[in-house]
């Protein structure tokens, strides 16, 4: 059930993780159905979130999918680092990606919360 999909690597990454990661939306789909809120809500030790992982890879579709369940509080989680999903995919170039995020979240996705050029 739920406690198999929460279940996750030595480092924090989940199923989840893995389906933003390489943009498998009908995958996300799925989890999102059996796991919920609370699974795309996990973050990585550096707290890298599924929603991070599809922008920083340029994963629109996945993205949108990760939005709808998760909301802007999914948005507004940031790494370690400060850094949210709109910055992720400014540094990585990824416009479309950036403008999905504005488009969901009505203000940028929390764009210029983070350091856009800190380390």
């Amino acid at each position: 059930g739920k406690e198999l999909l929460m279940l996750r690597d030595e480092d924090g990454v989940s199923c989840a993780h893995m389906a933003s990661q390489n943009g498998h939306v009908e995958a996300l789909r799925v989890l999102i159905e059996a796991g919920g809120k609370e699974l795309l809500m996990l973050t990585v030790e550096n707290g890298v979130s599924c929603a991070h992982m599809a922008s920083q890879n340029g994963h629109v579709e996945a993205l949108r999918v990760l939005i709808e369940a998760g909301g802007t509080e999914l948005l507004m989680l940031t790494t370690n680092w400060g850094e949210s999903c709109a910055d992720i995919a400014l540094r990585m170039g990824h416009a479309e990606v950036l403008r999905v995020l504005q488009e969901m979240s009505g203000e940028g996705g929390g764009e210029g919360q983070g350091e856009q050029g800190g380390q």
